[in-house]
């Protein structure tokens, strides 16, 4: 079963707001199709801290101080 087009919107909209990278979004859809495809248990731990490390390595935090 393929995920909703509206998610898969939502999470490419999020990325982009955030100025994150386009392959972050691409990984963040890839995991949601794996999970609702079967082809991944979200109650595997160690298949979610695979996935959430490339996802960690993917992300870019841009820390600045509001004062």
């Amino acid at each position: 079963m393929a995920i909703d087009p509206q998610i898969e919107n939502a999470i490419k909209n999020s990325v982009k707001e955030n100025n994150q990278s386009e392959s972050l979004s691409d990984k963040l859809i890839a995991w949601v199709r794996a999970i609702n495809s079967g082809n991944e248990d979200i109650n595997d731990s160690d298949a979610a801290s695979r996935h959430l490390e490339l996802i960690y390595e993917e992300t870019s935090l841009n820390l600045q101080d509001d004062e």
